[in-house]
């Protein structure tokens, strides 16, 4: 059970900026060394059609937090394929700096699949093993509450099942978006409890809430970032 009053949607998008940037300006990347050797300097193999025009788009979807489109998204991965994993390994430190990655053993393959995350708008949800509800305390429903008349500042609580189908871990990946706007509202690792199958995170943006649909999404937190559940909600008024 965890409640999450912070904004920490698009951390990873440092992980994809950052390699963007050290791309564009042919700036040199340190790759680790063996303990007691001189690190090594290597420059990332450049990409002949690169469009740095892409850059700005990168810099303002960023600060919008904002799911990115589908053509700049297979051109992070291109480069994720392209970049050593030491560094992959160093930016999803700093994009994810509490959360215990040690479960990653492929941390290409886990960044590539974040990034798909990122490009990918739920529109049609998919027909996953758990089950997720939403509503307005700890309590997990049936089904999922009315939320059409929500308070700004509410918490909303996002309760998930994982029905016996799933291993149980001490973590999760969570994705809460705005369909209405593609604001990506949270987009992080999460502790949760191991000995049960139903846990819940609890979630209040910091602006408030607005009106519009959102879709709430859990992953294993696994190379795969493999799907739990997932559902969606709609807000119609909102009280101050």
């Amino acid at each position: 059970m965890h409640a999450i009053k912070l904004n920490l949607g698009i951390a990873v998008f440092a992980f994809g900026l950052g390699y963007f940037v050290a791309q564009s300006l042919n700036q040199p990347v340190i790759n680790a060394a063996q303990p007691g050797t001189p690190a090594a300097t290597v420059k990332p193999p450049r990409k002949e059609n690169f469009n740095p025009a892409i850059l700005q788009d990168m810099v303002q979807a960023k600060h919008a937090e904002q799911l990115i489109n589908q053509h700049n998204a297979a051109e992070i991965k291109d480069f994720i394929e392209q970049t050593p994993e030491p560094t992959i390994n160093s930016y999803l430190k700093k994009a994810f700096p509490t959360a215990d990655l040690s479960a990653i053993d492929d941390k290409k393959k886990f960044s590539s699949r974040l990034i798909d995350e990122l490009s990918n708008s739920d529109i049609q949800a998919q027909n996953l093993a758990g089950q997720l509800a939403i509503s307005t305390n700890t309590l997990m429903p049936r089904k999922s509450e009315d939320l059409s008349q929500v308070y700004k500042s509410q918490e909303i609580f996002a309760h998930f099942d994982t029905m016996g189908k799933f291993p149980q871990d001490n973590q999760v990946f969570v994705r809460w978006t705005n369909r209405d706007t593609g604001e990506i509202l949270l987009f992080t690792p999460t502790n949760i409890n191991a000995a049960t199958q139903q846990n819940w995170i609890s979630f209040a943006p910091a602006q408030g809430w607005k009106v519009g649909q959102y879709d709430v999404k859990y992953y294993q937190l696994n190379n795969d970032l493999t799907p739990i559940a997932q559902s969606s909600f709609s807000i119609h008024q909102v009280i101050q």
